[in-house]
């Protein structure tokens, strides 16, 4: 991977280690996570993949907690 060292590994191992991090307890996506990913990844396809995944989540959840998303859901299928 083009511009991976093993400086930058180092780095964001010790980022890791001290932000609370860990396997168990905290979330990370699963091109990020060390346990989970041998060589973190930082494409603009993975960018996007993660943005999607949380803009949509948020949405999602927001739609939920208003009674919108089943009105939604309910409107597309009338559509169809």
């Amino acid at each position: 991977m083009q511009g991976y060292t093993k400086e930058k590994e180092e780095f964001l191992t010790k980022v890791f280690f001290k932000s609370g991090i860990d396997r168990d307890g905290s979330y990370l996506p699963p091109w990020l996570n060390p346990s989970q990913a041998k060589q973190p990844l930082y494409d603009m396809d993975t960018a996007a993949k993660e943005a999607r995944m949380v803009m949509f989540g948020a949405v999602s959840d927001v739609l939920e907690k208003t009674g919108k998303l089943e009105q939604s859901m309910q409107h597309a299928a009338r559509q169809d």
